[in-house]
């Protein structure tokens, strides 16, 4: 076995085994989520659930492999998962329900912050949809046609 190959093997070991980790721990919060959401009721619950529903998606989608197509499904899934969850709790905070925690309500930052959370996830999920649709139609790696006139 080369050197280059060591190397390389070490390296799929290191992703799967932080893919894992990655999975674990947010399996963790989606727990903790679901006690908080089912147990007091309390919002911060639903945004611990989406949000680290979407980590563990991610988890699961690196475990599998970007380069499949379940993978690249469920990262558009983890993203447009986040967007909802932070477009959601920017909503609540809007209405006045504190979603943070009544010791830290300040709705002046809290609604921007889920506010930029929400476009930047929902435009992850915006691009990685068009992705995913040209990797199903296979040419993905096709240049662009606009790209091939200026070569000329």
């Amino acid at each position: 076995m080369s050197e280059f190959e060591r190397y390389f093997a070490e390296m799929v070991r290191k992703r799967r085994r932080d893919a894992i980790k990655l999975i674990v721990v947010s399996s963790l919060f989606v727990v903790a989520g679901v006690v908080i959401v089912v147990g007091p009721g309390h919002p911060i619950g639903l945004l611990c659930l989406l949000f680290f529903g979407g980590c563990l998606l991610v988890g699961i989608a690196q475990l599998i492999g970007e380069e499949r197509l379940v993978g690249r499904v469920l990262l558009v899934a983890a993203a447009g998962a986040t967007a909802v969850g932070c477009a959601f709790c920017a909503l609540l905070e809007s209405l006045g329900v504190p979603v943070i925690g009544r010791w830290r309500y300040a709705p002046g930052f809290t609604i921007p912050a889920f506010a930029i959370g929400a476009l930047f996830y929902g435009a992850a999920a915006v691009i990685g949809l068009i992705r995913l649709v040209r990797f199903v139609r296979g040419d993905w790696a096709r240049t662009p046609a606009r790209s091939r006139r200026r070569r000329r």
